[in-house]
């Protein structure tokens, strides 16, 4: 189905070569003395046509510009220095060259007038980069401020990633301008970038310098910085936006860090079939061994129903407006499964490398505790299987089936 990958184990042929690297566009062959299993993973042409769009000439020529600004500016050592509280400078102005910040958007607004699915894939790319810069958090808070018809930047943006429904957040009217006061915590890059949250129907576009800021960092050590402010406002940081609300910016977040985890997922395969057919053990690769490739193809099925999930949650805000209850339980399960497949995927791929993967030194763990790290922000698996949970058992459970059916 949608949420989950499947994998087909044909059965014993004659020994047949190599380990090949497995994409989900492509069949992975594991081989080991005597036989070898051939699982084809499901791609995107087997899932329904209406979970899916192919991307535009202009979406792969972006996507195509981004995979050379981040092959050009994101290193290993640059993802390192970034961990330590170095801003990538000329790996923002890069992507900014070339419009990433907006892709987003109409082209009335500034953009380029692509679907979500276009902008989504470099989301995901840069997560397969292991950018640590808030791209995708800007391409959302641009979407805010065109909406609420403030001014669009390609400056670095970010968003708040809590639902703000603690009341943790005033507006008020203030003479001619506005007074914002309260905290939110855990913003991703907050001492950088400017926050865009919307708070009792009114999107606001607040500095770091009106706020005191906290420091302090996930596990990948992005930036998620607690603000505290109690500041004036100009009026034009301030506009009335009726269409959406933060519970959406919210859900978008999820669905933006489903896709990440997707993307990072890839990576982790990459890395980890190449290893495993290079590094020798007892007289012979470590693919080779039936343990090794039998946790191979749950890596490989996890990468999928990571990627499956993905799609579906993004297939969720290729539609105008605010998501509605059944898109919200779309990004629900794009958002848990992902999480899912995130934490079984990392053990495994630290199993197959062992204790080199944990080293400082070794790229892995840069992948892996963004994994970790992303499956908690915008709502972990518990939070978002409340929400299917209890959307499966409103009217004593007559409405699972229409509930099913509506996730597209």
């Amino acid at each position: 189905d949608r949420l989950t990958a499947g994998l087909f184990v044909c059965d014993e042929l004659e020994y047949g070569g190599s380990v090949e690297h497995a994409t989900r566009f492509s069949s992975l062959h594991l081989t080991n003395k005597c036989s070898f299993y051939h699982i084809r993973c499901f791609s995107m042409s087997q899932v329904p046509a209406s979970t899916r769009s192919d991307m535009s000439e202009i979406g792969t020529m972006l996507l195509s510009s981004a995979e050379r600004a981040m092959a050009k500016h994101v290193d290993d050592a640059a993802v390192r220095s970034a961990e330590g509280g170095t801003w990538l400078g000329e790996a923002w102005a890069a992507l900014a060259e070339f419009g990433a910040p907006l892709i987003l958007l109409r082209e009335e607004q500034g953009g380029f007038g692509l679907d979500w699915t276009s902008g989504f894939a470099v989301i995901k790319l840069a997560a397969q980069r292991a950018l640590p810069l808030p791209l995708a958090e800007t391409m959302l808070a641009n979407v805010i401020l065109a909406k609420a018809g403030l001014g669009v930047s390609s400056d670095p943006l970010t968003i708040a990633a809590s639902a703000l429904d603690d009341g943790g957040v005033q507006l008020e009217k203030s003479g001619k301008g506005w007074r914002l006061s309260g905290k939110v915590t855990a913003v991703p890059w907050g001492r950088k970038a400017d926050l865009v949250m919307i708070t009792g129907g009114f999107a606001v576009r607040l500095n770091p310098d009106q706020a005191e800021v906290t420091a302090d960092q996930n596990l990948v050590g992005h930036p998620r910085d607690d603000l505290r402010f109690d500041c004036a406002l100009a009026d034009d940081a301030v506009a009335p936006i009726s269409e959406l609300s933060q519970g959406d910016i919210f859900a978008w977040g999820a669905a933006a860090r489903s896709a990440q985890m997707a993307g990072a997922l890839e990576a982790v395969l990459d890395m980890t079939t190449q290893y495993s057919g290079e590094r020798v053990q007892f007289g012979r690769p470590l693919a080779k061994f039936q343990a090794v490739q039998q946790n191979l193809a749950q890596l490989a099925g996890q990468c999928v129903a990571a990627g499956g999930a993905s799609d579906l949650g993004i297939s969720a805000l290729t539609l105008d407006g605010p998501a509605n209850m059944s898109h919200n339980l779309s990004i629900a399960a794009a958002k848990s499964r992902s999480g899912e497949a995130a934490g079984a995927a990392a053990s495994i791929a630290h199993q197959i490398f062992a204790a080199i993967g944990f080293t400082r030194e070794h790229r892995l763990n840069l992948f892996t505790r963004a994994l970790w790290s992303w499956r908690d922000e915008f709502g972990s698996e518990a939070q978002w299987n409340r929400v299917l949970g209890e959307a499966a058992q409103a009217g004593n459970g007559r409405a699972l089936w229409s509930m099913i059916v509506s996730m597209r």
